[in-house]
């Protein structure tokens, strides 16, 4: 059948069933046994996103909202999805079907959430829609076998080292961090396929962890750092993830599948597991983005949601281990999946080599900068939103645990930057374990704090005028989130941080202009060179929509803090200052 034919059946089945004109590529799709709820209406109103609603035996008859593409169960019926008739009634894998219309009428993104979320903070904003972001990625732990060193908690890596995420293998629970230094600094790589959002106050957590801390009446009450990063999964690393705020890209589609066979609590958790082996096997990854959505939770009966999870307690484990081992022995679920997703004219992805750990474009293994990196909770006192980038020679790696007492309470993150030995230097030098949680270092004999952070940088860069340059970089391509600007000072330097600083402008430790014309004249570094970085802009790349952007931008964030400049100008000025609006 045409193309044509298609578009035509497929308008005359939304004017029969009264269904919207879809407005763009990107869906959003839930499941409700109520009324439109306060969050259903706030999805219902985004922008540029087709509402998707499953409804099932227990939805109000008369359910209706304006813009929504509601499935009742009589038009589920007539859509002539095969699956339609096997999918139990009253079940949360009715959700299907709302996958499949959604991929029927062109999706590209498809939202996967529940009737009691809504997008907090930036929402939908929050999720990466390029074709490639920089990015931290979570690596393998070298050739170990080990499931519990391939296990990442997202909840640990956001600021609660005791909270796990609901499908989290409990038997590796004790014992388990993220490892130290198992994160690589990306500056271009593929967008995830599948980005897990956190959410703000009732978190995805499993029965046993309601059981123990949440109330009786308003459950949870619980946020996430603020400021950290997204992270990606690299291919043989595994966490569990949900469907309550998750974005697909089409090339997940096809492992979107909820399984109909286990537990309401349990299918998602199924899913998340199923999906990251087989997206491993075409070069694809799964990522967990900072907390974007809200939610008030639906009232549960936590002995009940016990009961359900116990798959998920005793068996999680033994999955991830199976799904880990598996090499493409063929299941029937998966025969039927290729089939209906091929019937749709879903294109698969070449299989790839999935030692391949790296996905870093256009960037050697060596210029790959290693990455520590913990947050917590607790919000800085004073100034809560600028991050400090320390920079650290050699011998400053002995004042590490000083420093950390004196600039965190202060910022928003402490970021030491060098390319020192972090860790292997103070345990060398005092011969302590992989397994103490602090490190003390020799000389001053202070022990180190956690959250420790620190970027690894290739030798290359760390002496002379791209020292500064590379660490600021390299923490800007982090894409720390709420972050209002950067400091950078060297381990040796102190700045008078306790005092009030203009938060639009950045401020140099000095200005060169003084000094010999000779001596400037083929440098790297100085106001000629400033010139020559400004004539990039405004002739080489001046047509550029990327570069002249960034120039409008700058212009406007001058105008706004009353400075009457040119852009270009103020850019290449020898004042040793700068406008961070940019």
């Amino acid at each position: 059948m045409s193309t044509q034919n298609l578009s035509g059946i497929f308008r005359n089945l939304f004017s029969f069933f009264n269904l919207p004109v879809p407005v763009s590529d990107r869906w959003i799709v839930v499941t409700s046994i109520n009324y439109p709820t306060e969050d259903v209406k706030r999805l219902a109103s985004l922008t540029d996103w087709n509402l998707v609603v499953v409804g099932d035996r227990k939805t109000p008859p008369d359910w209706q909202l304006d813009s929504v593409h509601y499935l009742s169960m009589e038009i589920q019926e007539k859509l002539g999805f095969r699956m339609s008739s096997v999918l139990p009634e009253n079940s949360y894998t009715r959700k299907n079907i709302g996958y499949l219309y959604a991929i029927q009428r062109g999706a590209m993104w498809i939202y996967d959430t529940d009737d009691d979320n809504k997008p907090y903070g930036k929402g939908l904003e929050q999720f990466d829609f390029s074709e490639y972001i920089s990015a931290l990625c979570f690596t393998k732990h070298g050739e170990s076998t080990e499931i519990q060193s391939k296990l990442f908690n997202p909840y640990r890596f956001f600021g609660h080292p005791h909270m796990w995420p609901r499908g989290f293998p409990l038997e590796h629970l004790k014992n388990h961090t993220n490892g130290n230094a198992r994160l690589r600094l990306c500056h271009a790589t593929k967008t995830p396929v599948v980005q897990q959002g956190l959410v703000h106050k009732d978190p995805d957590v499993d029965a046993i962890y309601r059981l123990l801390h949440a109330d009786k009446k308003t459950g949870l009450d619980e946020r996430f750092n603020e400021f950290a990063p997204p992270v990606i999964l690299s291919p043989g690393t595994y966490s569990p993830w949900n469907s309550q705020n998750t974005l697909f890209h089409r090339n997940a589609f096809f492992t979107m599948y909820l399984p109909v066979s286990v537990e309401f609590r349990v299918t998602d958790i199924w899913r998340s597991y199923f999906s990251q082996k087989l997206l491993h096997m075409v070069g694809e990854r799964i990522a967990f983005y900072p907390t974007n959505a809200i939610q008030n939770r639906n009232a549960h009966d936590y002995h009940s949601d016990y009961k359900q999870e116990l798959q998920l307690y005793e068996s999680s484990s033994k999955l991830v281990q199976y799904l880990d081992t598996w090499r493409c022995s063929a299941k029937k679920i998966a025969t039927c999946s290729v089939d209906l997703a091929e019937s749709l004219s879903y294109e698969f992805p070449e299989m790839v080599d999935e030692s391949d750990n790296s996905h870093c474009k256009n960037q050697k293994k060596n210029e790959i900068s290693v990455v520590q990196l913990e947050m917590n909770t607790d919000s800085p006192s004073n100034h809560s939103k600028p991050a400090l980038i320390v920079l650290v020679e050699k011998n400053g790696v002995t004042m590490i645990g000083a420093l950390q007492r004196l600039y965190q309470p202060y910022f928003a993150v402490v970021i030491f930057c060098g390319a020192v030995n972090f860790v292997g230097n103070g345990k060398h030098q005092l011969g302590l374990s992989n397994n103490d949680k602090f490190f003390t270092f020799a000389v001053t004999g202070v022990k180190t704090l956690s959250p420790y952070n620190y970027i690894r940088i290739s030798n290359a860069y760390a002496s002379g005028e791209y020292f500064l340059s590379k660490c600021v970089m390299e923490v800007d391509a982090m894409r720390l989130q709420n972050i209002k600007g950067y400091y950078a000072v060297r381990a040796a330097v102190v700045p008078k941080f306790w005092t009030k600083q203009p938060s639009d402008v950045a401020l140099a430790v000095r200005a060169r202009e003084g000094f010999a014309e000779a001596v400037w004249s083929s440098a790297s570094t100085g106001k000629q060179a400033a010139d020559k970085a400004v004539r990039l802009i405004t002739e080489k790349h001046s047509s550029d929509v990327f570069v002249h952007n960034i120039l409008s931008n700058y212009q406007k964030g001058l105008e706004m803090n009353g400075i009457s400049a040119n852009a270009t100008a103020h850019m290449a000025a020898s004042t040793g200052e700068y406008s961070t609006d940019l």
